[in-house]
């Protein structure tokens, strides 16, 4: 559970600081995640 919340705030850390890249690889790691 923590590691999931990690890595949910660094997509969101990335998502702000690259944008259209960490929507890409936000859509990345749910596939992966939802596997």
């Amino acid at each position: 559970m923590g590691r999931n919340r990690f890595a949910i705030e660094v997509a969101v850390g990335v998502l702000l600081s690259a944008g259209g890249w960490g929507t890409y690889l936000m859509k990345l790691y749910f596939k992966v995640y939802t596997m």
